[in-house]
């Protein structure tokens, strides 16, 4: 029983210095602050022709080693906090409500582009969505 309780003790130990030899050196890096980045989307033509359907519109941004995947909010603003300054891509694309839009149709519309998110500012992507046509993607900040 206590030839059982040794060996135990001598394993706790043994994976405690394990894990120490994990998270020391990324406790005491330096490490990089996030960044944000605001994604807008444009108001909508209300002067050209009307869609009947409604759509639900995606972002996705990669780059850095990371992939964010988020619904957009229809005709407002969305703060997205990436890990690191760096090259990053935001692709973005809508898919529209069959009856209701608990059914969607196949992905459309899809447009992408590049940006570098950098410390300490805030990067702001606005993103429109043409009537009949994919979306446009522009970077500012």
């Amino acid at each position: 029983m206590q030839a059982r309780c040794v060996a135990l003790l001598v394993v706790v130990a043994v994976l405690l210095v394990g894990c120490a030899d994990l998270v020391t050196p990324v406790a005491h890096s330096p490490g990089t602050a996030p960044v944000s980045v605001r994604i807008t989307v444009a108001p909508r033509d209300v002067h050209g022709s009307v869609s009947v359907r409604d759509a639900i519109r995606y972002v996705d941004i990669t780059g850095a080693g990371t992939q964010i995947r988020k619904e957009l909010e229809p005709d407002g603003d969305m703060q997205v906090r990436l890990p690191a300054p760096g090259e990053y891509t935001l692709a973005s694309w809508s898919r529209v409500c069959g009856d209701t839009c608990a059914t969607l149709h196949r992905p459309g519309g899809r447009c992408s582009a590049p940006f570098t998110a950098v410390a300490d500012q805030v990067t702001t992507l606005e993103i429109r969505f043409p009537i009949g046509a994919g979306c446009a993607i522009s970077v500012s900040g």
